[in-house]
């Protein structure tokens, strides 16, 4: 994917490689050329916000970095709930299980399931309710408490990995959605 662009008083066009297909997605690329037309409207360079991009990380990183600095050391959360949601994370994230339906619910979902390798910045909330009806398939209650933790996740990382919380509201929209 490319954005070309003329600066003002300039006749020559500048071309930037955004990032390349399957990996970076039509709807994050998208985004990416949207908030580059704000950067270039408030005077920012844009290679560096592709570079920003580029280095942004990815859920299971910070996921990792929320459990090592918020859920291990809350004194909110009770054991018991730590190991709940740690073990949500490790089946419905890093997709490892070792139930035989929960394995064939991921295989057929694999696609909507596979977001803990996408950059955070790049997460929508169509694949966060694509996610919610793959998990759903497992069963309705399970798919929320997952999206419930993933919200607490995202609300913690705005700021820091993303400008803006697109989990709010997915299991409503999904539930409105027909699916």
């Amino acid at each position: 994917f490319f954005y070309q662009y003329t600066p003002k008083g300039d006749r020559i066009p500048q071309k930037h490689h955004l990032g390349h297909f399957p990996e970076m997605k039509r709807d994050a690329a998208r985004s990416l050329v949207e908030e580059l037309k704000q950067a270039i409207k408030l005077g920012q360079d844009p290679k560096t916000v592709i570079a920003e991009r580029r280095n942004a990380k990815k859920l299971f990183e910070v996921v990792e970095l929320w459990t090592g600095t918020v859920l291990d050391k809350s004194a909110r959360f009770k054991q018991s709930s730590i190991d709940n949601i740690k073990s949500r994370l490790k089946v419905w994230l890093r997709l490892e299980v070792v139930h035989p339906k929960t394995n064939r619910i991921i295989l057929n979902n694999r696609s909507d399931l596979n977001i803990g390798n996408k950059k955070m910045v790049e997460i929508t909330k169509d694949d966060l309710i694509a996610y919610h009806g793959a998990i759903s398939k497992a069963g309705k209650y399970q798919a929320n408490r997952v999206i419930e933790d993933l919200r607490i996740i995202f609300k913690w990382a705005t700021g820091k990995y993303i400008k803006e919380n697109v989990c709010v509201n997915v299991e409503k929209n999904h539930k409105t959605s027909g699916t």
